[in-house]
């Protein structure tokens, strides 16, 4: 089932909560909507879930459900971060709630169970109770729980922001590959951009309320719409600039130019001992931390500028350089925004 999200608004006394939200969801689609706090995802996804109402706008629902329709029957599944499950309950009472509400028959209840935690692969803890299990179990548990009943739509909020790093890592391989295999509309809400960029078929990025941009991951990753975009997903160098005759060149914060601003992330740098290249940045290297395949690099530009450089190990020990030592910087690759228009 596709969700049609149209021209949404909402508002807490005068805090624009979400303001003109407006895309399409795919039916079987895994989208991820990522953002600051305070961004709006979660109170989108509690309006696409009938918690909250949105003041205006509307969702219809690919079956014709629309924001009208009463919550008991939309048929959607809500994972929490923190679980929520029973905990005077076993595995297999907490995952068959929902149709024992409904009054299933406890064959029927039993056979979906069995079904559930074989797909969560948590076979044999039936009897279990969630004290007795692992974070990563839990949120397994409280996933089969919002598949029992079938859900036309599967929403997740933070899912694995309780657990940590290396569960998180793990878990976002499983729910890639369990999306494959029930293939049900999902909507995640996350502010982690390592975690929406592995799991999502597309990426909805969020801001103060407002839909900045939505794409595949590397659409987004790639071609950001703007500054916040580009600035939000992950460590950038920023030069005033001057676009002449099509030629974009940078200049030293010094010499403020109306122009334009040129973006340049730290993977995009290329670094030389003398001054090859046109349109290279001096600088000095202020600290290395080289204890990874990737070695990081602060440095000081001779404008003053901070700048973060990342190089292949392979590359830093083929230069031989340490910290004190001047290098010149030359972009491979550079985003330039020239007040609302990308170049």
């Amino acid at each position: 089932m596709g969700i049609s999200i149209q021209h949404v608004y909402k508002r807490f006394a005068d805090f624009k909560a979400l303001e003109d939200i407006n895309f399409e969801i795919g039916a079987g689609e895994l989208i991820a909507l990522l953002g600051p706090s305070g961004s709006g995802k979660t109170t989108l996804l509690r309006i696409i879930a009938g918690i909250e109402f949105a003041d205006e706008g509307e969702l219809v629902y690919g079956t014709g459900i629309t924001t009208k329709t009463p919550l008991k029957d939309r048929n959607i599944g809500f994972v929490f971060q923190h679980y929520a499950l029973f905990r005077h309950m076993t595995v297999a009472e907490n995952i068959g709630f929902s149709l024992k509400m409904k009054g299933e028959k406890k064959e029927i209840i039993k056979e979906r169970v069995d079904e559930l935690l074989k797909l969560v692969q948590l076979d044999g803890l039936h009897k279990r109770y969630p004290s007795e299990l692992s974070g990563g179990q839990k949120q397994r548990v409280a996933l089969a729980r919002a598949l029992a009943s079938r859900p036309r739509v599967l929403l997740l909020d933070e899912p694995f922001g309780a657990l940590d790093a290396n569960v998180r890592k793990d878990l976002r391989k499983w729910l890639r590959n369990l999306h494959k295999e029930i293939k049900v509309t999902t909507i995640m809400v996350t502010h982690d951009q390592e975690e929406a960029f592995e799991v999502a078929d597309r990426v909805v990025i969020m801001n103060k309320g407002r839909l900045e941009q939505i794409g595949k991951p590397d659409e987004v990753f790639h071609n950001p719409a703007n500054p916040f975009v580009i600035k939000f997903l992950g460590n950038v160098n920023i030069f005033h600039g001057r676009i002449d005759s099509g030629k974009k060149e940078i200049t030293s914060s010094s010499e403020i130019s109306p122009n334009a601003k040129l973006y340049v992330r730290p993977h995009e740098w290329e670094v030389h001992l003398k001054n090859e290249k046109e349109n290279s940045v001096e600088a000095v290297i202020d600290y290395i931390n080289a204890a990874s395949s990737v070695v990081k690099i602060d440095l000081t530009s001779n404008h003053g500028e901070e700048l973060q450089v990342d190089i292949p190990y392979e590359k830093f020990k083929s230069l031989g350089i340490q910290k004190g030592d001047r290098v010149f910087l030359s972009p491979k690759e550079m985003k330039v925004f020239e007040d609302d228009f990308v170049i």
